[in-house]
């Protein structure tokens, strides 16, 4: 019988938490991407949606103007070429050696206007985060900013109360050493009392 392989498509995302899964290693909540380590041993388990590829160059003429960027799912590869924006979409299932060009014909129109959507509904929600980023690292910064001010004034103003705290306990003590009015109350309530008559 023979053997079917899957055909998982990792992403630079996925790299990190599958090598630290192969040596034994913790993957950190914070981490992006998945753990594939099991796909080569044939195991099953969840893998990506869909992979982002991308050439920067030629691969034979290392020249610029042919860098592509592409989104490869399980049933599609949706390409745009930067040099002249052409685009390109293939079916892997219905055209495995990717000899037509899906972009050329007016049935699937409809999908790559999904895909245009999705990719400008991304684009926006890409530029919604960046902003966002920003006006927190902004606000983290007015607030660290305030923070330090705050316990620079706080230090002086401790000081200050601790100096009046220190200043009012020694005038007190000065005073009862000037003039020790409770000495005399302490000192009378000391006597003895008069001897007792008998009756």
């Amino acid at each position: 019988m023979p053997v079917i392989r899957r055909r998982v498509h990792p992403v630079s995302v996925d790299i990190m938490p599958t090598l630290l899964e192969r040596v034994g290693l913790p993957v950190p909540d914070a981490v992006e991407g998945m753990d594939l380590s099991r796909w080569p041993r044939d195991e099953s388990g969840t893998e990506p949606e869909a992979a982002f590829m991308q050439n920067t160059g030629a691969c034979a003429a290392w020249e610029n103007g042919h860098e592509w960027r592409a989104m490869r799912d399980k049933r599609y590869t949706y390409a745009v070429y930067r040099v002249d924006g052409a685009e390109l979409l293939f079916d892997h299932i219905n055209d495995p050696y990717r000899m037509s060009n899906l972009v050329e014909i007016p049935a699937y129109r409809e999908l790559e206007d999904r895909v245009e959507e999705r990719t400008a509904e991304l684009a926006e929600a890409n530029d919604a985060l960046e902003t966002n980023n920003a006006q927190l690292s902004e606000s983290y910064r007015k607030l660290d900013s305030a923070h330090i001010q705050l316990r620079e004034t706080q230090t002086p103003l401790v000081q200050s109360e601790k100096m009046a705290a220190s200043g009012h306990l020694v005038a007190g003590i000065a005073h009862e050493i000037n003039n020790p009015v409770g000495a005399g109350f302490i000192g009378g309530g000391m006597r003895r009392p008069p001897p007792v008559q008998p009756y």
